[in-house]
């Protein structure tokens, strides 16, 4: 989950970069993620796969929010931080460290190869 939230923060981050202005927020802003699927009331065996699901949406809306708070931040290239400006990577990196506690390698490569081959 971590890689395909991270494919999409680059995507982002380089569909932003390639924009002549920042890209303005929607209005009214979007209400908050919501899981797709709706998880009946587990059984007591299936309690910690329950509590490990919403652990997990919840961290997704997290890094999602916090990437939010970042729209119309200048591109800039080797950009680490909101004062300075992001490159993609950069972004993604401060995002992740930002909302879950992750120090990401630097650049996009670095963290392709992050994580276990699935």
């Amino acid at each position: 989950m971590r890689k395909t939230l991270s494919a999409l923060l680059l995507a982002l981050c380089a569909h932003a970069a390639l924009a002549d202005e920042p890209p303005a927020l929607p209005e009214p802003p979007l209400p908050p993620l919501q899981p797709s699927l709706t998880l009946a009331e587990p059984p007591d065996s299936h309690a910690p796969a329950a509590s490990f699901v919403s652990r997990a949406i919840d961290g997704v809306q997290a890094t999602l929010d916090r990437a939010l708070e970042y729209l119309g931040i200048r591109y800039k290239w080797g950009g680490e931080n909101p004062e300075t400006g992001f490159d993609c990577s950069g972004f993604v990196r401060y995002v992740y460290n930002e909302s879950l506690g992750l120090l990401l390698p630097r650049n996009a490569r670095a963290m392709s190869q992050e994580g276990e081959r699935v």
